[in-house]
Parts: structure tokens; sequence; C-alpha cells
């Protein structure tokens, strides 16, 4: 799999309806992310509001039309191998016409969709290099191609997939992963996975034996170590790099795990470092 192109857009519409699209000898995600849009591809209209995921074959004619004021979506284009995972053409149909349904509103939807917003997160990100950046977009695009494909055998079979409690858990644990250093709080983790405050730290707890914000502080503290042991950045800005703007509350926190300020550790093992050498 080679990710071709790939964007995030945002259209404000004019007075004349915006009109995208094209033929290309490529496979396409398209994810639309917020607004109205309306999609006709292989003779077909899809008038969907966000968030909704089509999967465009290659050499199709395809074009997106913008129905509200004011619309996001993303496009990645890939060069697939037989071996991708690229669902065949009738199972693609039989998704983008779910895109439609009531159905999207299914847990096992949302998940995808969630799964989706962080292919394009990854890729727009400037944390890693663009190398990384497309290694973990490949992997995530592989992953996706696989739910949709559970998603639609069971929909043959006429049983609802539902994600299992670990599922949600670990899909909770990647979130947190990927942006630790974001202002994140308990509403926001809520707001991601659609689960109730109480019940969510109860399942997290189970399944990792910590709460969900433990884990993302365990995650601060090893950047936090990370950035202390390999570069020459002050304590406030690891702080700041790590998700807390309040040196004073940074510095108090890694005391409490570690049992000493980030510059005693700091110098610590710059010592220990050049004891062995």
């Amino acid at each position: 799999m080679r990710i071709r192109k790939y964007d995030y857009l945002t259209k404000i519409a004019t007075t004349e309806q915006e009109v995208t699209g094209g033929i290309h000898p490529y496979h396409e995600i398209l994810f639309i992310t917020s607004g109205e849009m309306m999609l006709e591809w292989m003779g077909n209209i899809y008038n969907v509001r966000a968030p909704a995921l089509f999967l465009i074959t290659p050499n199709t004619p395809h074009k997106l039309s913008f129905t509200s004021l004011r619309s996001s979506f993303g496009f990645l284009e890939l060069d697939l191998q037989p071996t991708d995972f690229f669902p065949a053409l009738d199972k693609v149909m039989v998704w983008n016409e779910l895109q439609c349904g009531a159905k999207r509103d299914a847990q096992s939807f949302m998940l995808i969709y969630h799964h989706a917003q962080q292919l394009w997160d990854t890729l727009s990100s400037s944390k890693h290099s663009k190398w990384i950046r497309t290694e973990i977009a490949v992997l995530d695009t592989k992953k996706i191609f696989l739910l949709i494909y559970g998603f639609l055998e069971n929909e043959a079979s006429g049983d609802e997939v539902k994600p299992s409690s670990e599922d949600m858990v670990h899909f909770l644990m990647r979130f947190m992963e990927s942006v630790y250093y974001e202002n994140i709080t308990m509403s926001t983790l809520t707001a991601y996975v659609h689960l109730n405050r109480s019940y969510l730290i109860r399942l997290f707890r189970r399944v990792t034996g910590m709460s969900p914000l433990g884990y993302l502080q365990e995650l601060r503290m090893k950047a936090a170590t990370s950035y202390l042991s390999t570069t020459t950045m002050t304590v406030q800005q690891i702080g700041e790099a790590v998700g807390y703007q309040s040196i004073h509350y940074f510095s108090r926190l890694f005391k409490q795990k570690y049992g000493k300020s980030p510059t005693q550790w700091r110098s610590e093992q710059r010592n220990e470092t050049y004891t062995q050498g």
C-alpha cells in the first residue's frame, strides 16, 4: 500500500453550489467530518450529514457537492496491491449505501469513524516525521478496511456489531497515546467514546488497573523522562510539551511519581551516564 495523495479541506459555500471530484486509477477514502454533502458515484446519489466515510473504487467518476453553508472533509488516494484489504465492489456498494441510513449512529459505526479521524490526525500531525506519519497511516488504513469487512460480515449475518469492553478501552488508550500533550479532560474522553463518566472509569480500571486520567499521566511522565534524558529543553518547555501549562503542577506530579524533581532526575541521569562512560 502506498499513499499517493491526501488532504483535509474546509469549504464555505458561495452563492453557486461548489463541486469537487474527478476520476483517477486509485482507490480512495472520502471522510466527511462536518456539514452536509452530496456524493454522486456509480449512478447513485448519497445525501449525507457528517460523519460519513465513503470508499471509492479506481476509475469511477465521482462528484462531491456542498449542500450546507460550511463543510469539512478529507480524502486519501491509495495505490494498493491485491492483498491490501480494500473491500470488493459489491461490499463497497453496501457500505456506501449504509452511510445514508440510521445505522450510522451505531457504536460500531462510530468506532470506524473514530479510527478515520485518527488517520487524518496522524497525517496532519507535526509531531513526527513524514515517513513515520505515513507508516502509521498505512496501518490505520488497513485497520479501517478490516473493521469495515467485519461490520459487513456481521451485517450480512444479521448480527449487530458491538465492540467489546476491551476494544473500547484499547481504542481510548490509543487516542491518549496519540494526543497526550493536548488539553484532555474526562469530558474529552467520555465524549470521544460516548460513554458515561462513572461507567468509563470503572471499565477502564477493570481492564488496565488504573483510571483513564491515571493512564494519561503515565504517558506524560514517560514522555517527560525521555525529554529530560535526551534533550536540552528546559523543565518548563518539557512540561508544556507533555501537556502541562503550569511548571509547578508538572514538577509536583513528577516528584510524586519519581521521588525527585525533574531537575534532580535529569542531573542524576547525567551523572550515571558519565560514570558508566
